[in-house]
């Protein structure tokens, strides 16, 4: 049985990883150490990655009209507001938001998040498609 320490919380893990060996090369020698290696040979994200990559599915379903017509007008591109063609008139135009707080809502954070992502993830046919680069995506980040 292996322990391995992240964001506070110990986990317990068996014998379900045959290719490692050792401990060592799975868990942190000391527990103030970087807990990044781990989450990348493990292929888990973080806790705001999960965040992150729940935001990208539904800005993914809003740009593929897979959500209810509630949110049809959620979401604005630049090019409503802008008559001439830029190399951003596709991006969504970012809200204003005064505070840190309102920095967190899907308006802002989805709306950044989605035209930060690389083209080739966003134009992915389907969503599965979609979810496995996304993942790879933030993986690579680590």
């Amino acid at each position: 049985m292996l322990l391995y320490w992240s964001l506070g919380i110990s986990f317990y893990c068996t014998d379900q990883f045959p290719s490692q060996t050792s401990e060592t090369n799975m868990s942190p020698n000391n527990s103030r150490e970087h807990a990044l290696p781990l989450f990348k040979n493990l292929s888990i994200m973080t806790v705001q990655d999960v965040h992150s990559f729940s935001v990208a599915i539904f800005m993914y379903k809003f740009c593929n009209d897979l959500l209810p017509s509630v949110f049809v007008n959620y979401f604005f591109t630049n090019s409503v507001f802008n008559v001439f063609t830029t190399r951003h008139s596709n991006d969504f135009c970012i809200p204003f938001c005064r505070t840190a707080l309102a920095q967190k809502a899907i308006r802002f954070k989805g709306t950044t998040l989605w035209n930060n992502l690389p083209c080739n993830i966003k134009c992915q046919p389907s969503i599965h498609l979609f979810k496995r680069k996304l993942k790879q995506h933030f993986l690579e980040q680590y």
